[in-house]
């Protein structure tokens, strides 16, 4: 009960997977952070019969208008 208190709630995460067959794909996770939402976007994706070759986080509206950046932006 008390590691279930002091788990973190999901969140809406964007990301865009780089797909064979398909090229980008944009989806939508919610998930307590980014690795959880990658790793269920992957796991999705690969049911479906496709190969994931890469994940990029789309900044979201909220981040960007608190002038947060992502961090796998570019410099």
């Amino acid at each position: 009960p008390i590691l279930a208190a002091a788990r973190r709630e999901p969140t809406v995460h964007r990301l865009r997977l780089v797909a064979q067959p398909g090229g980008e794909v944009e989806t939508t996770v919610e998930a307590p952070d980014f690795a959880s939402a990658a790793a269920k976007a992957i796991r999705t994706a690969e049911r479906n019969g496709t190969r994931v070759l890469g994940v990029t986080r789309i900044e979201s509206a909220t981040a960007a208008g608190r002038g947060e950046r992502s961090p796998d932006a570019a410099s």
